[in-house]
Order: C-alpha cells, then structure tokens, then sequence
C-alpha cells in the first residue's frame, strides 16, 4: 500500500466475522495527542504514508471521516470489497460496482472518490471536493533544475564545467573551473551532465568569468 491509496480499517483475525456481517471496532489514534476514537472494521480511508513523529514504528496516517488519525499498518488493508458496503456503514458509504467506483460521502463536510481499472487494482485518480489527485509515482520525473555545478558553453566553442555563481550583469563566475577540451561523447554535450565518459579530457582553469551561451545542469559526476 502506498500513499493516496484507498483503505480500509482491518482487525487482524476477523476474516471469519467479516462473513457473517461488520466486525468490532477499531481505535484509531489522534494526530493531537487528544483521545483516540472508535471506528468499525471495514471503515473507507485514505492512506497518508508514514506517521512522521513514530520513525521506525509501522504507523500510518489515514484520512477518516475528513479527520486525520493514524493506524498500525496491520490494521489497514486496500480497499477491494464489492459487496456489505451499506450495511456496515449505516449509509454513510456507498459502493458502486460500474466501473469499479468507490466513493465515500461523509456527513456533507468532504467528498472522497477514488478510481480504479479493477477493484484490485491500485487507485489511480483520488477526487477531494471535486478535485483530482493523481499518484506520485505516476507523474514523470521533472527535470534537474539548475544546481551550483554546470556545464556552460561560452564564445568561440569554449566548454567549461564548474561551480557557477550568477551576477546581475548576465556574467557567470564559474569556480573549479575545468575547461572540456574533448567531449568523448556519442550523444551530444547533453552526455555529459552524468558525469564525463572514458574518452572526456579536461583542462584545469581555476576561477573563470564570462557570458554564458548556453548552460547545463549537471546530475552527478563531476
């Protein structure tokens, strides 16, 4: 389970109750330090990740009636029941088999979708008052922004890799300067933001200033 994904409340060696109808409670921590509250087994919930002052304990924080508390994480399972949903929810919950839809309504103060492929899928978009959520992990990684050491292009062809500074004038001041006197690339200057290749030669300049044509932001390597 990961966070964003759709959860319910589980009490560990109630599989056998859950056949005959909702099992007991499940207590539920505060987010405060005030009292915990009661819920029942099978109680929709939003999995917030790790409980970020219990490191090394396996707690985790959970949206619950639009209120946050946390759980062991052997207490929350995902959330792939297709049927009993009603029943154990007194109303409050409702779930939709077409297109494989649960939804949560909770006391008119927050709405809670989430939208699977499957019922045992993970959840893919999560809709809070009308506004999506998508996973983390399904957004494309953003590119590097520009960090302290760069790859710059200068006049007349010169490539120098170092630790630049900016000035107001649109001048650089690039320190442990090293000036790429051969690429050694097969892909392009674009190569060399990983760090340089067996065939890179470089050239040691110390402290150099100029007016950047061009400028690379460099992952690792150098």
């Amino acid at each position: 389970m990961n966070p964003g994904d759709l959860v319910e409340l589980f009490q560990p060696g109630g599989e056998a109750a859950e056949l005959m109808g909702c099992t007991g409670a499940l207590s539920v921590g505060s987010m405060d330090g005030s009292q915990p509250w009661q819920r029942p087994a099978g109680t929709l919930a939003v999995h917030l990740g790790r409980h970020p002052r219990m490191p090394g304990e396996p707690a985790i924080v959970v949206l619950i009636d639009g209120k946050l508390g946390w759980v062991w994480d052997y207490e929350i399972r995902p959330a792939t029941r297709a049927t009993g949903l009603t029943a154990c929810y007194n109303g409050l919950i409702r779930q939709e088999s077409s297109g494989h839809q649960l939804s949560q309504s909770i006391k008119g103060q927050i709405i809670i979708m989430a939208k699977a492929t499957s019922t045992s899928s993970p959840i893919d978009t999560l809709q809070i008052n009308g506004v999506d959520y998508v996973r983390a992990d399904s957004v494309p990684a953003a590119s590097p922004e520009m960090g302290p050491t760069q790859i710059v292009v200068a006049d007349k062809g010169f490539v120098f890799v170092g630790n630049v500074e900016d000035h107001t004038d649109g001048s650089v001041t690039i320190r442990n300067c090293r000036n790429i006197r051969y690429w050694g690339t097969t892909k392009g200057l674009g190569e060399l933001a990983v760090g340089p290749t067996s065939k890179t030669i470089v050239d040691a300049y110390g402290t150099v200033k100029l007016t950047p044509i061009l400028r690379i932001a460099v992952v690792s390597g150098w």
